[in-house]
């Protein structure tokens, strides 16, 4: 595309055909991209809570080993979605939520071919991904608890979000991230020890 428009002679008949080509190829990329994201986005505007880290983008297009990646992605506009909505609750950029082990609040030193979280503290090992999810869901309810905490209204609990994972039938008035990551994990581990139902 690019390549055979750079060999077409400069105010040529061709070049012109070929920037109209490049042109309709770019739009329906865009379109493509457009979809794709207003799909994604509606499908989680039902959801009860939506946590989301605000993630430094320009700093990943100025990356050398990201700059490909990213670039073309439409990572930046669903965040910029979601944020429109009123159930997003956004985690800090700063936040380590790859780094820190939310069982006991270790900050562990991996890098980014580390693709397994392993706590050298308390010895607690999960999918660095995964691990980073289930942090930012807890790191967002811990928010909306304090919220809640402070103009005195009741707790949010991390209860029917999509999944029997995450339902509990009461929590106390006041827990800490640390708390909700324990209670989290223990019934985790007992839907995992559950046989699929197919």
């Amino acid at each position: 595309g690019q390549k055979a428009l750079s060999r077409k002679k400069l105010g040529s008949q061709n070049r012109y055909k070929q920037k109209d080509i490049l042109a309709k190829r770019h739009g329906k990329l865009n379109n493509i991209k457009k979809d794709a994201k207003n799909k994604f986005v509606s499908k989680l505007k039902d959801r009860k809570l939506i946590a989301v880290q605000d993630e430094q983008l320009s700093k990943w297009h100025r990356d050398r080993q990201f700059k490909g990646k990213v670039q073309h992605d439409i990572m930046g506009v669903i965040i910029s979605d979601l944020k429109e909505l009123s159930q997003t609750v956004i985690i800090d950029k700063f936040e380590p939520t790859t780094k820190k082990c939310f069982v006991c609040n270790e900050v562990a030193d991996i890098t980014l071919k580390d693709r397994v979280f392993k706590c050298q503290n308390c010895g607690f090992s999960m999918d660095r991904d995964v691990k980073s999810a289930i942090y930012i869901l807890l790191k967002a309810i811990e928010i909306l608890n304090n919220k809640q905490v402070s103009s005195g209204r009741r707790n949010i609990m991390p209860v029917e979000y999509e999944s029997s994972v995450f339902s509990r039938s009461a929590v106390s008035k006041t827990r800490t991230l640390k708390q909700e990551a324990a209670d989290f994990w223990k019934r985790f581990q007992k839907e995992s020890e559950k046989p699929p139902n197919f």
